[in-house]
């Protein structure tokens, strides 16, 4: 069944790339005990050199053995740019962010996770 979240968890264009996918690795070497990034997270990414417009109040949420977060911005005002990059086009998708909230599991699903049923999915944004 083809939907709109499925062609564009395909597109990958040019600048559409995270740069998330150096930032996070380096602040996990940075922060192996991950209390300083969930107790003061603005400060921890500041620390890194990342600052900036939607950055200034940070939260980071730890996904645990029975609790997975799926963060899903409803506005795309909070996306924090100065951090992560650009977002990715399907991220901003109406039916990417309504799908996300009434079914967590079946987006998860369709990224490739497949978590256990007794692991509550809890949907931050």
């Amino acid at each position: 069944m083809y939907s709109e979240t499925d062609s564009s968890v395909q597109y990958t264009g040019a600048g559409d790339h995270l740069a998330s996918d150096t930032r996070v690795p380096r602040a996990r070497s940075k922060f192996g005990p991950r209390v300083h990034l969930l107790t003061d997270a603005t400060a921890a990414i500041g620390e890194l050199g990342y600052t900036g417009a939607q950055g200034e109040h940070m939260m980071v949420v730890a996904n645990v053995p029975k609790v997975h977060n799926l963060i899903v911005c409803t506005l795309c005002s909070c996306y924090p740019w100065s951090v992560l990059g650009l977002p990715p086009v399907w991220y901003k998708s109406a039916p990417y962010r309504s799908r996300a909230v009434i079914d967590p599991r079946g987006v998860l699903h369709e990224f490739g996770l497949e978590l256990p049923e007794d692991v509550e999915i809890r949907v931050c944004g």
